[in-house]
């Protein structure tokens, strides 16, 4: 600095500034374009330090005129200099935790070519065609320095011409091998969200062609909700899904399908591989009792095929479909693999809880969890449920949500519950909180009452539950239930009361959200004295009225508890 400042000052002027402005211009906006470089808090300082030589640059004009000024100047670069260490001192310690990330997706410690990189468009704004045209050109300039493995997609407004470019960008050149010891093993994207996009046919066949490729081997969850498939979309796709031998996850809620494409579905499951797709989502559509019998006989067929989850929520089911649907599983030879099935708001009544009962009792289902809520079953379909589930034929259900189903009547729904309480399992009614207490007196892991007003009365009665023999309640959410000083000194003492073996011990407690004050902060205070309360982990007490006074008996209280 002194060599060029002592020998033409003018020169050195003129190289110092003209520096500035090739750093300005055309460094930092490739750095605050960098992930790596925001997500370190590396900006803000290469900021503050730029605003610092802007100012020194002022007194440096200054300098010829003020020799004062040149002091000035040189303090201002310092602290500039200063500024910029600490930037480079946290990009630093943001690669040596994260050494295989970069700007570029290029290992920084050459240790590889690739880094596994998720693409996040759910929250930008709409994409369109031009969107997804200059995206589909970045991904493949960068397919040699990056491994796409994720692509979430949703409500980008791709259309079918916007996935018809970004496809191939997608599902070809993100699954290029990683590297030559990597012969016969493709690696690629494993999950890609397309939902809310407006995709119909010809988007369905540009995904199906490259499906259909084979060069999409590792893709395990394929969304596709809320779009506009209708059947012969469907079709299309489905002709595609047995080379796709990866996939474990499917999405086609809100298509408007219909028979056809339930049909193609089926025969599109038949065909699939073991271990094959295991969920399957196509509520929210239109198709009827003949659909969901198409899609029982796939699930009924020999072999039966790996399929684990089957949501036909919103389908206009009603009897007539459930009774050809548990009538083809009866006559199977075997019995789907089934684990969950939702039913939900299909305008089922009695004859079709009739018809599931007696598929329980065959004993060819061996479903934990079943929805059926939101429909029109009273009473009398409860209580035949309820004989299905005593008889023991169905020991692995575990789940029966029933929430909709206001004409089944208290005595029906305890009979029910009762009769859950052999499989160990647990029960959602129109009551809440009667679910809960079985839920709790059969050994229940977690209860949740979130947002159910709770009274004193229930307070007790909850806390009688967990102090059952049975009761193994770990985890216990009661936030937003208006439980008060009352409510709050009631599960304290419930909590303080329970067994000491470490089958009762409580390791989280949400109480947020309840006008607790000072008096019910000390009664809680009171639990980390006891045995129980030695093993809590998470106490939540959010939006509460505790004050000074009851957050420091919660302090005091855990101070010796420590101790």
């Amino acid at each position: 600095e002194h060599f060029f400042a002592h020998a033409n000052p003018a020169w050195y002027s003129k190289f110092i500034l003209s520096m500035y402005v090739v750093l300005g211009f055309g460094g930092v906006p490739y750095i605050a374009s960098c992930q790596l470089v925001q997500d370190a808090s590396v900006m803000m300082w290469i900021e503050l330090g730029g605003l610092m030589y802007v100012i020194g640059i002022v007194f440096f004009l200054l300098d010829k005129r003020y020799p004062a000024m040149h002091v000035v100047w040189h303090i201002f670069v310092a602290i500039a200099a200063f500024l910029h260490f600490v930037a480079v001192w946290n990009l630093t310690n943001e690669v040596l935790r994260e050494p295989t990330r970069s700007c570029t997706g290029t290992s920084l410690w050459g240790t590889g070519p690739f880094s596994d990189v998720p693409l996040d468009g759910s929250k930008g704004s709409p994409l369109g065609l031009e969107g997804a045209s200059r995206l589909a050109a970045a991904i493949q300039e960068a397919s040699g320095q990056l491994r796409l493995t994720t692509a979430l997609l949703a409500d980008c407004q791709l259309g079918d011409a916007g996935l018809g470019v970004l496809a191939p960008a997608l599902l070809l050149a993100a699954a290029r091998r990683t590297a030559a010891s990597d012969v016969g093993q493709w690696h690629g994207i494993q999950r890609l969200d397309l939902g809310w996009n407006r995709i119909g046919l010809p988007g369905a066949r540009s995904l199906a062609a490259f499906i259909g490729s084979g060069s999409v081997g590792a893709l395990q969850v394929l969304d596709l909700d809320c779009n506009d498939l209708q059947d012969e979309g469907l079709s299309a796709l489905a002709s595609s899904l047995p080379h796709c031998r990866s996939l474990r996850e499917l999405r086609l809620g809100g298509n408007r399908l219909g028979l056809q494409g339930a049909q193609s579905l089926a025969a599109a499951l038949a065909r699939c591989q073991e271990p094959g797709l295991q969920k399957l989502d196509v509520s929210r559509n239109y198709l009827g009792p003949a659909g969901a019998a198409a899609l029982a006989e796939a699930l009924a067929a020999e072999p039966p095929i790996g399929l684990r989850v089957l949501r036909l929520s919103v389908n206009r089911v009603r009897d007539a479909g459930v009774a050809a649907m548990f009538k083809i599983f009866q006559g199977s030879e075997r019995g789907p693999l089934l684990e969950e099935l939702d039913l939900g708001n299909n305008m089922i009544g009695d004859t079709g809880a009739a018809a599931l009962a007696a598929a329980l009792v065959a004993g060819k289902l061996g479903i934990r969890s079943l929805g059926l809520s939101r429909n029109k079953i009273a009473h009398i379909g409860a209580e035949v449920l309820s004989r299905a589930v005593s008889s023991g034929s169905c020991p692995l259900l575990q789940s029966i949500d029933l929430v909709g189903n206001d004409e089944i009547g208290s005595t029906a729904a305890g009979a029910l519950a009762s009769s859950l309480r052999s499989n160990l399992g647990g029960i959602v009614l129109f009551d809440p909180f009667q679910a809960a207490l079985e839920s709790a007196r059969v050994g229940a892991y977690r209860i949740d009452l979130s947002g159910v007003p709770l009274h004193a009365e229930a307070c007790k009665r909850l806390a009688e539950a967990l102090r059952m023999p049975k009761a193994r309640t770990a985890m216990l959410v009661l936030s937003r239930c208006s439980l008060g000083n009352a409510g709050a000194e009631e599960v304290a003492t419930a909590l303080r009361s329970r067994p000491t073996s470490a089958a009762h011990w409580l390791t989280e407690l949400d109480l947020g959200w309840n006008g607790i004050g000072p008096q019910g902060g000390q009664a809680l205070a009171r639990l980390f004295g006891s045995p129980a309360g030695s093993r809590l982990e998470t106490l939540e007490l959010e939006c509460n009225d505790l004050g000074n006074e009851g957050v420091s008996a919660l302090i005091d209280a855990l101070g010796r508890a420590s101790r």
